[in-house]
């Protein structure tokens, strides 16, 4: 699994194979926005949020996503991502978490540092709330690992 594939600048699925692994990966978007997606056209299994996909605009590749959906389980044998929708940032905006390890992949609604919320579909006032019902959960996290910045 890899999550978000980045502006596309790069043959992250060459690097992938080379570098980490041989086994088939498939994407796992965070959000639709072009920085994290840029590069899902070098992969042939595509998921990301329901409510995201409308915003996905390469035409090329919309045929490949797949939907996820709030409480969605990744089983991947030896780790189980849970799929957390976290709206604010983008509609369909998800976080990842891996509880045995303690894991959060945040995207880009939870960092240290400046956050892009201007333009069509973002609201601050429901980030304020995911972030807020995202406290009540009391997850076990040990390290949050956003896309953008400080980890």
């Amino acid at each position: 699994m890899l999550a978000d594939t980045g502006f596309g600048d790069a043959d992250v699925a060459s690097y992938i194979r080379k570098n980490i692994t041989q086994k088939p990966i498939f994407v796992v978007n965070t959000h639709a926005d072009r920085d994290h997606t840029g590069a899902n056209r070098l992969f042939n299994r595509i998921f990301m949020h329901v409510a995201e996909m409308h915003r996905y605009n390469d035409p090329e590749m919309k045929s490949l996503v797949r939907p996820l959906f709030d409480g969605d389980v990744i089983d991947l044998g030896n780790m189980r991502w849970k799929i957390i929708l976290t709206p604010g940032h983008t509609p369909g905006h998800i976080m990842l978490f891996e509880e045995d390890r303690g894991i959060l992949l945040s995207g880009d609604s939870l960092m240290k540092g400046p956050m892009f919320m201007f333009g069509e579909g973002r609201s601050m006032e429901a980030l304020i709330f995911t972030l807020e019902d995202l406290k009540k959960m009391d997850l076990p996290i040990k390290a949050i690992y956003p896309c953008h910045h400080e980890y």
